[in-house]
């Protein structure tokens, strides 16, 4: 369902600027009254006397509405423009933001993860430094492959001394159990053996 716009504010408040123009000539025949009050006559009587008393005042009255009126009018309209346009602009900050606040969100998050992978970077860093063990060094680079840079497996194999390749890790594949298992160092293994040979 469609909603329904609200009138804009410069042609809402262009009406009342008319409306009290309109009203400036009674304004003026009621203080003209209040100030040279006739007190053998009624107060309304007095003031449509006072209008209609010649064509010269009639006129005067007319001019006095109309002028009022429309100059009033102009100066609604130009005071809504103005109401409308701070109202978007009210509008787009808000809605702004709502982006900054969802941007701000959104870098807290990366930077809470960088933070978390740059310690367990230097925590590995550190492991890898004091540890003389190669299967042991080995396993930590595979971790921080895996498990900081992102990378899904990581498999790194060995030669042994009889010409066989065997499997040191192979993270990010749990359902792979490496024990025991070996490659014949030959070109029957395809790019295994091609990228070790080049």
């Amino acid at each position: 369902m469609k909603s329904i716009r609200p009138p804009k504010h410069s042609i809402l408040y262009s009406l009342y600027g008319f409306l009290f123009g309109i009203c400036a000539p009674i304004g003026w025949a009621i203080v003209r009254i209040l100030l040279f009050v006739d007190k053998t006559q009624p107060f309304f009587s007095q003031i449509i006397e006072d209008i209609n008393h010649s064509y010269e005042l009639l006129a005067l009255y007319s001019y006095m509405g109309t002028g009022s009126a429309i100059i009033l009018a102009i100066l609604g309209f130009l005071i809504g423009s103005r109401d409308d346009e701070l109202r978007k602009q009210m509008e787009e900050l808000e809605i702004l933001h709502g982006e900054i606040s969802n941007q701000k969100d959104i870098f807290e998050n990366r930077y809470k993860v960088l933070d978390n992978n740059i310690k367990h970077f230097h925590h590995i860093s550190s492991k890898i430094q004091v540890s003389l063990n190669l299967e042991e060094i080995l396993l930590l680079c595979a971790e921080s492959l895996h498990d900081i840079l992102g990378y899904e497996r990581v498999n790194i194999l060995m030669t042994r001394s009889d010409n066989q390749i065997r499997f040191v890790t192979a993270t990010g594949t749990n359902s792979f159990d490496i024990t025991g298992v070996t490659l014949p160092l030959t070109p029957s293994i395809g790019v295994i053996y091609k990228c070790l040979i080049d």
